[in-house]
């Protein structure tokens, strides 16, 4: 039991500290944030950060783990023959939409996006060739395509497509400060317009 609870404050720890980085690196830069000012914020001695994280550069690729398990988290979906493909989409623009007005995506993107910006090796070394969450919105196509509801395109093309159209109104204006996050009213339109545009084009006749 002792052991335990060891465990479970040594992880809170970790958090704390993952916390102060993303807070740090978010309003003053990677470059501009020193170890010391992390320890100082996550209320931890300097022995106690670097025991948990060697270096700035290992506590980066701990942000961008917590990303992508973020992006991962977004359920499973699971093609369904009986329903329609409008609502079953809609259920799945909507767990991206989720995702991309969540404030802790939000923080961890705008950490995570500059240093990806500079350096595009860093981001093919962490993120290899597929994006995070897109698996399970590809499977969903492919299903669907496999049953004669979508026409044989690249499932990956239309997956792109689709988060991409929701993330310009959702996503990139928040991030770069320009727009307001979007109303209820306002998602649920935006995800109308880009459901009904994807199956305009790749629906097939029913």
């Amino acid at each position: 039991m002792e052991n335990l609870v060891k465990v479970r404050l040594t992880d809170r720890k970790r958090e704390a500290i993952l916390d102060a980085a993303v807070q740090e690196f978010g309003s003053s830069g990677f470059e501009n944030t020193s170890m010391d000012r992390i320890a100082e914020v996550a209320n931890a001695s300097k022995r106690t950060v670097y025991n948990h994280f060697p270096s700035k550069e290992e506590l980066f690729v701990a942000i961008v783990g917590r990303l992508k398990s973020r992006c991962n988290s977004v359920q499973e979906f699971t093609f369904d023959q009986e329903k329609p493909l409008e609502s079953q989409l809609r259920k799945v623009a909507q767990a991206y939409m989720d995702l991309a007005n969540s404030d802790e995506f939000k923080d961890l993107a705008k950490v995570v996006l500059p240093r990806f910006l500079q350096t595009p090796e860093l981001a093919k070394q962490l993120l290899g060739d597929s994006r995070p969450g897109e698996q399970s919105l590809v499977n969903w196509i492919k299903d669907a395509q496999q049953a004669g509801r979508l026409t044989k395109s690249d499932p990956i093309l239309v997956a792109r497509q689709l988060r991409g159209m929701l993330d310009t109104f959702a996503f990139w204006p928040q991030i770069l400060g320009s727009e307001p996050p979007l109303t209820k009213k306002q998602q649920t339109e935006i995800i109308r317009s880009t459901v009904r545009l994807i199956l305009d084009h790749y629906a097939t006749p029913a």
